[in-house]
């Protein structure tokens, strides 16, 4: 045996055991994209905004999906409200309107990805959310409300914290409409390079005894002791990295087609899906806010089409939850009340800013581009067509057959082109010869191969000219023809504004009462190198106890919260 052999018999000795319980290592792609979300608050009356926070508690490398998608459930089962939202690394953050017409009752707040929607248990995010609504009576401020009074409150639930997370405040002798400085430091053990951070402050007093309430640090400790498995009953769906929608065809006494193409007017682009049976799934390029997808089957003159979003994959039912005890947030209704009379008599605005528009506009690029202020006023659209444009108009007299030169070729095209009218696509000739002269802003044609094919697709083939006008209206029977379907992007979310912002200015207290439903938020506060940020803002008129809530999550994905507490006297 020579040294060679005594080496290999050690090696397999020593690990041997090693070797034989060895299982091969799962990916973290493979994982499911475990979520935790931070709220504005604890209970909500309608009318308000909800402002929250997403956090995936992994790190950023390992988010399998790039999409996030919330949801708002009524009592009864129904989705109310909807947003889906691009993820930055591990984080996102949006908000809703609660709309005055909800009644009250628990809904639920659930926060998924479609990925981690088919693993069990748990890793989607829920969490019930009292909602106060129209059927309670607002306006009688001096009803007495059964349950016990408020000086008898039940203890409140204590979440776990991060002894490497400070706070501190640069006064603690706070009074009303002062200026609240809170500073913010992260210790390296929690890696602040690049974490995301979200603040906000709430008032004691609308804090719920609920036990089922967990913070980031709960729920990550939570989600270490679980297994992923997956759910059989939740078809298994990819990681979603496009916005994704789902349909499906009926045919009215018509064979199924095997395809359908989709424009997307208001960002230009074509996009087609096989059907398989009656139902397509569809990927489009992302996009913000909402816009409308014409869809086109080949021949098919008419079907019913049933479009949706991905939101049946949990089950429907309603939520067998309570209200609480209204004693418990009486306080929040006095300032309710108070706060809707004060915004009636002083019309003043909302604590949503309106959020900057993020255009993905794309723009079609055109062989010829005709602007009608660059020519004498015409009769009508179809005098400028004949007397500008190289056309073929076959007939004297109505209907023409009109007929556009092929770029490449120099021949005619052989068949009526493709019409956009304000982004909306017809064949309806006539319609468009229609459009009155003076409100044409502009004419754009395309014909060569090249820009047909790659902007148009098949419907290009002989030929489009697009009609832009002044006033954006587009006729009724283009409208009609069309069948058309709304589809939603991304949120673009609402910027949280404080109503006294001109006190940080030093241009003197406002006599309007600040009875903000939300003291502060901040989804996304920035740290600086050193791991520390430095939060300024003017407090409200209320008085009492607040409480500050930090939640965060470096990008290697570890969690970090801490609360901490102050009084306004």
């Amino acid at each position: 045996m020579n040294l060679r052999h005594i080496l290999l018999l050690i090696s397999i000795w020593i690990l041997g055991p090693f070797a034989i319980n060895a299982q091969p290592a799962t990916s973290p792609k493979e994982l499911p994209d475990a979520c935790f979300a931070q709220l504005d608050r604890e209970i909500y009356i309608v009318g308000e905004q909800l402002w929250y926070s997403v956090f995936f508690l992994q790190p950023a490398e390992d988010v399998s999906s790039t999409v996030v998608h919330v949801d708002l459930v009524d009592p009864k089962g129904n989705v109310v409200a909807y947003n889906k939202h691009p993820i930055d690394e591990n984080h996102s953050y949006g908000d809703f309107y609660l709309d005055p017409s909800w009644t009250t009752g628990v809904y639920t707040f659930r926060v998924y990805t479609l990925w981690n929607a088919q693993f069990s248990p748990g890793y989607s995010f829920v969490r019930d959310l009292p909602v106060f609504g129209k059927d309670v009576n607002l306006e009688k401020s001096g009803e007495k409300m059964s349950g016990n009074p408020l000086n008898s409150r039940p203890t409140l639930k204590t979440l776990q914290q991060s002894m490497g997370l400070e706070i501190s405040l640069s006064n603690n002798n706070l009074s009303p409409r002062d200026s609240l400085k809170i500073s913010l430091l992260l210790g390296p053990e929690e890696d602040p390079v690049d974490a995301r951070v979200s603040i906000s402050v709430m008032r004691m007093d609308e804090r719920l005894p609920s036990k089922k309430l967990e913070g980031i640090l709960d729920r990550s400790a939570t989600l270490a002791s679980l297994s992923p498995v997956k759910n059989p009953s939740v078809k298994a769906l990819p990681p979603q990295n496009s916005l994704r929608f789902w349909g499906e065809v009926s045919p009215q006494g018509e064979t199924t087609p095997p395809s359908l193409s989709v424009f997307l007017t208001d960002s230009s682009q074509f996009r087609s899906s096989q059907i398989e049976g009656s139902n397509f799934r569809l990927s489009v390029p992302s996009f913000y806010g909402s816009q409308v997808a014409q869809v086109f089957m080949e021949g098919v003159s008419e079907a019913a089409l049933s479009w949706g979003e991905v939101q049946d994959i949990f089950p429907v039912g309603p939520n067998p939850s309570t209200v609480p005890d209204l004693s418990i947030i009486q306080t929040a209704f006095l300032r309710h009340k108070k706060r809707k009379q004060f915004q009636q008599l002083f019309d003043l605005p909302s604590l949503a800013q309106a959020p900057t528009i993020i255009s993905t506009k794309n723009t079609l690029i055109p062989d010829q581009r005709f602007l009608t202020e660059d020519y004498i006023a015409f009769k009508n659209l179809e005098d400028f067509i004949r007397e500008t444009i190289y056309i073929r108009l076959k007939g004297k007299r109505p209907p023409y057959t009109l007929r556009l030169l092929n770029k490449d070729r120099n021949l005619y095209f052989k068949e009526t082109p493709l019409f956009l009218v304000n982004g909306y696509i017809t064949s309806n000739q006539d319609a468009v010869l229609e459009i009155p002269w003076r409100d044409v802003e502009r004419v754009e044609l395309f014909l060569s191969s090249y820009r047909l094919l790659s902007q148009f697709a098949d419907l290009g083939n002989f030929g489009v000219m697009a009609i832009y006008t002044k006033s954006q209206k587009t006729p009724r029977e283009i409208l009609a023809e069309n069948l058309s379907v709304p589809l939603q992007g991304f949120q673009i979310p609402s910027v949280f504004q404080l109503p006294n912002s001109s006190l940080q200015e030093g241009n003197g207290e406002s006599f309007v009462p600040d009875l903000r439903p939300v003291e502060y938020w901040n989804p996304k506060v920035a740290l600086d190198s050193r791991g520390s940020a430095r939060i300024v803002y003017p407090l409200s008129d209320a008085k009492g106890d607040f409480l500050i809530r930090v939640t965060g999550l470096s990008k290697k994905g570890i969690p970090f919260y801490r609360e901490q507490t102050f009084t306004v006297d």
